[in-house]
């Protein structure tokens, strides 16, 4: 895998897995888990470090399933995406 360097001391892979859409988009689906479980699985084995991943991704399942992943291969989540406040909720602040 090739890597870019973001600093002295951060590397990022310049390929990733995307998973908004694992899991079922913009709402919760649960039709397809144990391909997409099966194609993150081969994603890791296929030699991806970087996992793009946010819990407001098909209403939080898409980050179930890579957590499922995750603990399945041992793989420690090192980093995670915390949703950003916006509209109404930024306003409460």
């Amino acid at each position: 895998m090739e890597f870019k360097n973001l600093s002295n001391t951060i590397k990022i892979p310049v390929i990733g897995l995307g998973t908004w859409t694992i899991g079922g988009g913009d709402e919760a689906d649960t039709t397809y888990d144990k391909e997409n479980i099966s194609a993150i699985k081969t994603a890791i084995k296929l030699g991806i470090t970087h996992i793009d991943n946010a819990e407001a991704y098909a209403q939080g399942h898409s980050h179930g399933n890579v957590k499922v992943t995750l603990r399945k291969t041992r793989i420690k989540n090192l980093c995670q995406k915390l949703p950003s406040i916006s509209g109404e909720e930024s306003k409460k602040r």
